[in-house]
Order: C-alpha cells, then sequence, then structure tokens
C-alpha cells in the first residue's frame, strides 16, 4: 500500500468514527430535558449538521470526506 492510500484510508476511519461519535452525542443530549420527539428531533438536527460540516472540511484535503458509504 502507499502512504498516501494509507493516510487517506487513515482519515476515512478517523472520519467516519467521529461521524458516530456526533450522530450519538447528539441524539444522546437532547432525550435529557425534554421527553417530546418532535423537540428532540429539532435539537439534534443543528448539531448533526454542523459536526458533518466540520468533518468534511476538515477531512477534504486528505481523502475527498468520503466517509464510507
Amino acid at each position: 500500500m502507499t502512504t498516501s492510500l494509507v493516510r487517506r484510508a487513515a482519515a476515512e476511519a478517523v472520519g467516519t468514527a467521529s461521524l458516530v461519535a456526533v450522530v450519538a452525542g447528539s441524539g444522546a443530549q437532547p432525550a435529557a430535558p425534554s421527553h417530546d420527539v418532535g423537540a428532540q428531533l429539532v435539537a439534534n438536527s443543528p448539531a448533526t449538521v454542523f459536526g458533518l460540516g466540520t468533518l468534511i472540511t476538515l477531512f477534504r484535503s486528505v481523502s475527498g470526506a468520503h466517509f464510507i458509504r
């Protein structure tokens, strides 16, 4: 494997793990203050959007920010 391929694969793995953490964390956060599912989804969406946007911005130059489809 070439160094470039290893670097891209590592960026994909770190990005995917970070995205899983963002989605799990944003899903757990709104569950505490409210039992209304609609309010939880409204609170969850911006956190997921900004987390994904940040990860794409950080990893776009290394691996294309595909995050294993």
